[in-house]
């Protein structure tokens, strides 16, 4: 599946109903450019209601707002990614080591597909956070850690 997005409205599938979600996605499939998985869909249904959106042959942005200790976040991430995701959200306020061994799963799993997400205002103070602490002689955090 082509995992670009189409065009910029992207559906919100916040329902515990995988009949009320499949039929939205396949009434609505030929006007979005993606579709938005929350926590109410994916805690109902899991890996199973992915897939059961995922025939409808749309991009899925996995808005789970993924904050936890960095090792469970690098865990759930490597899961994430073999569903095969557009966007898989992550919360940056879980901190630097968090946002990186989210970084790592998607780099250790060789999927150049997936994007990660981290919220903006989040991910901006966090950068800010970690320059005031970096070392002079090691360049601007940004460029460490990939921020764009």
């Amino acid at each position: 599946m082509n995992k670009a997005f189409s065009n910029p409205i992207i559906l919100a599938v916040d329902t515990s109903s995988i009949e009320e979600a499949e039929k939205l996605v396949l009434n609505l499939r030929d006007y979005i450019g993606g579709i938005k998985i929350g926590m109410e869909f994916f805690n109902s249904y899991g890996p199973a209601g992915i897939r059961s959106i995922e025939k409808f042959g749309v991009p899925i942005f996995l808005d789970l707002k993924l904050h936890d200790i960095p090792a469970t976040v690098y865990k759930t991430v490597s899961t994430l990614l073999k569903l095969n995701p557009a966007i898989i959200n992550v919360h940056a306020s879980g901190g630097k080591e968090m946002m990186l061994e989210a970084s790592r799963a998607l780099k250790d799993s060789n999927n150049n597909d997936t994007k990660l997400r981290f919220l903006k205002k989040e991910r901006d103070q966090l950068m800010m956070d970690m320059e005031q602490e970096a070392e002079p002689e090691g360049g601007p955090i940004a460029d460490r850690y990939g921020a764009q």
